[in-house]
């Protein structure tokens, strides 16, 4: 599927999502889907058709920022009260989608949510930071891995992150898994001081695995 029959058929199964709303699982990875298709499915979510979802995967679809808006208004507004696992890798997003994700994270839309994927999307640190100020907010309590791998991450937003994952707006359990890879050069060093530092001061946190 490619744009525009891509979009197409987004806006068909959009519209099939308002009439079946038991649909729990949705993977149209790599298929060429579009901001026009990401505002489709987002109005779909909009309407109350996306409240029995448990994992949406889109990973590798060119969304960029305006249809991670889309997406992350839809979750916000209409909630998404069963989503376990959300995968938007390399869609594109930049820190400005980082910021909208962060956004709908922190309203407490998708209270169920365990796996975060937005890997090789140039989040950069401002994205990391954002995303690391909602995960403190404890409305992700159930979050258990989250994956920002090849967004060049910086020592700050790795230490803001690193130390999101243990606070977690001090809902116990915390995040197991936090991928941070493509920290490279100078930051390599910085953040693994910094990932040494965090780690004494974990105390009883659940954090098992960093890759950087």
């Amino acid at each position: 599927m490619r744009t525009p029959s891509a979009t197409r058929g987004v806006a068909a199964l959009a519209e099939a999502m308002r009439e079946v709303t038991t649909l729990q699982t949705l993977s149209i990875c790599d298929n060429g889907v579009t901001s026009v298709g990401a505002a489709a499915l987002a109005s779909a979510i909009a309407s109350g058709g996306a409240t029995a979802l448990k994992s949406l995967y889109l990973a590798d679809n060119p969304l960029d920022p305006a249809g991670v808006a889309s997406l992350a208004s839809a979750m916000s507004a209409a909630r998404t009260p069963a989503l376990e696992s959300l995968d938007l890798d390399g869609v594109k997003m930049g820190a400005d989608g980082a910021r909208l994700v962060a956004r709908a994270l922190g309203s407490g839309s998708s209270p169920a949510l365990t796996e975060l994927n937005l890997c090789n999307n140039a989040l950069s640190t401002a994205g990391a930071i954002a995303l690391a100020a909602a995960l403190e907010s404890g409305h992700a309590a159930k979050l258990k891995v989250v994956e920002l791998d090849g967004n060049a991450i910086e020592a700050s937003g790795v230490r803001a992150m690193l130390a999101a994952a243990n606070r977690c707006g001090g809902v116990a359990p915390c995040i197991e898994h936090l991928g941070l890879g493509d920290v490279s050069g100078e930051d390599l060093s910085s953040a693994t001081g910094s990932l040494a530092s965090a780690l004494a001061g974990l105390g009883g946190a659940d954090l098992k695995r960093v890759d950087l």
